[in-house]
């Protein structure tokens, strides 16, 4: 470990702190032996852990951890030997319990089977507001894509024509994605990845021109995420599309033997390279090696879920097996999302809100990741960056200088509505060294508002006569 990493321990895990570049630092937490992390959401890590029941045998109880992953509620329902949480969304979670689909909203007595009639046994693997996605097999059918809405009477069975088994792993607003096996005469069983839209017509195949097989694993906004075999090949590639097999785009990097994604949140993607987690933005060069924050001892790590905050859950592993793991990162992102009239930005570090943004409406494009900023007001360099809302839409205007907050509260407060502290960020003069700057640009018509660090971005509306006044820099942030 380099100067300034250093290993704690706590509640029987360890935390690392490890330095990396601004935007880019994690502190690792890991649990005992016999836990697993699946899925993250809000704060809250799901997964199981090994419980020893009256026969003196260990089974995995579905769990949740809260509170930074100090306390963990046993989520196994009543009656039931083996359960497991697969992922979690806004308070609920699903996975499987004794073979049967289950739906939990925080505690056992919560539980809700979401097994169907007319299978024999099915699991639940991805929730996203009220929808949940998995699949039911059975002796007759065969295993069939399923969708529900809450019970196990709304399920709907996604299983599309011409293919002999159908799974789905992922859903984000009305959108499912799994993978399909075509009904063929070959003894070669080859996936493909496939997307829906609420119906078993509505499929859409995205399996990509040269490979042999493709599954998607999770979608979120226009993308969906998952792997593929090359044709000739036999490792896995890490896959990203775009709502067609032409808009794949291979994330395999450079070094790695096979890579796959897990899960997605926004502009990144989790999943696993060789034998290290890694982290993607979108491109194979994005690739970031989540291993080199893990503590010596560690041989191996992959990535299995990412919430809006950017917090990440997996596994590290050694001889002694796996063991839950956390990277928390020390910079909270913030997003940035387009006006699609080109009125102004809205940014924000709350997940609910760029989903509710995106999913209300066609008015809004998500433009991924502006910056990263301090967490909370800890950092004595770090100042409020205020808020305020445009009366007449959902348009707003940011500042770090007190003095604007105040001018607009007196001059413009027919227009505009203060909403409070949006996130802190660094003045020029209480800047790190290694801090960007971010830019800001009025709309010569429509009173809007748009903020970049992109300095590309910045010199092509100065240069462009685009209808946009620069007024300098807002603020600075981490990249």
């Amino acid at each position: 470990m380099g100067t300034g990493e250093g290993i704690l321990v706590m509640l029987g895990g360890v935390l690392l702190t490890a330095a990396g570049a601004c935007g880019m630092e994690y502190e690792v937490v890991i649990q005992g032996p016999g836990t697993a992390w699946l899925a993250a959401c809000d704060g809250q890590h799901a997964g199981y852990a090994d419980i020893l029941a009256a026969d003196l045998r260990c089974y995995p109880h579905a769990a949740l951890w809260l509170d930074a992953a100090r306390s963990m509620v046993d989520l196994n329902p009543s009656g039931c030997q083996a359960s497991r949480i697969l992922d979690v969304s806004e308070g609920r979670q699903v996975g499987i319990g004794d073979d049967l689909a289950l739906l939990w909203s925080g505690t056992p007595e919560s539980v809700v089977a979401l097994h169907p009639s007319g299978f024999d046994c099915s699991c639940a693997y991805g929730i996203w507001g009220k929808w949940q996605v998995g699949a039911g097999t059975s002796s007759v059918l065969g295993e069939h894509a399923l969708l529900w809405s809450g019970t196990a009477a709304s399920v709907v069975d996604l299983h599309p024509v011409g293919f002999a088994a159908s799974r789905a792993g992922g859903v984000w607003g009305n959108r499912q994605v799994g993978y399909g096996v075509p009904q063929t005469d070959s003894n070669d069983i080859s996936w493909r990845a496939l997307l829906w839209s609420g119906t078993a017509e509505s499929v859409v195949n995205l399996h990509p021109a040269g490979f042999r097989w493709s599954c998607a694993s999770d979608t979120w906004g226009v993308w969906q995420v998952g792997s593929g075999v090359p044709d000739g090949g036999d490792q896995m590639r890490a896959l990203l599309w775009c709502g067609t097999a032409e808009s794949v785009v291979n994330l395999h990097p450079s070094g790695c033997r096979s890579s796959y994604v897990v899960r997605c949140w926004g502009d990144r993607q989790v999943g696993v390279g060789g034998d290290h987690a890694l982290l993607w933005s979108g491109t194979a060069s994005s690739a970031v090696d989540l291993h080199r924050f893990v503590p010596a001892g560690y041989t191996s790590s992959g990535a299995f879920g990412i919430d809006a905050a950017g917090r990440i859950v997996g596994y590290v592993g050694n001889e002694s097996g796996r063991h839950a793991a956390l990277w928390a990162p020390r910079w909270t992102p913030v997003y940035r999302c387009r006006d699609s009239k080109q009125k102004g930005n809205l940014l924000t570090t709350q997940g609910p809100e760029v989903e509710g943004l995106l999913t209300s409406s066609d008015a809004w494009v998500f433009d991924g990741t502006l910056c990263h900023v301090p967490p909370d007001s800890t950092d004595p360099n770090a100042m409020p960056v205020y808020r305020f809302g445009a009366r007449d839409g959902a348009v707003r205007f940011y500042t770090i200088d007190p003095a604007e907050r105040d001018r607009f509260f007196r001059d413009f407060r027919d227009a505009w509505a203060y909403e409070g502290i949006a996130f802190y960020a660094y003045r020029p003069s209480r800047r790190p060294p290694s801090a960007v700057a971010v830019h800001r640009f009025r709309s010569d018509s429509g009173g809007g508002y748009l903020y970049t660090r992109d300095e590309r971005e910045r010199a092509n509306l100065r240069e462009q006569g685009s209808g946009w006044t620069y007024e300098g820099i807002s603020w600075y942030a981490c990249e």
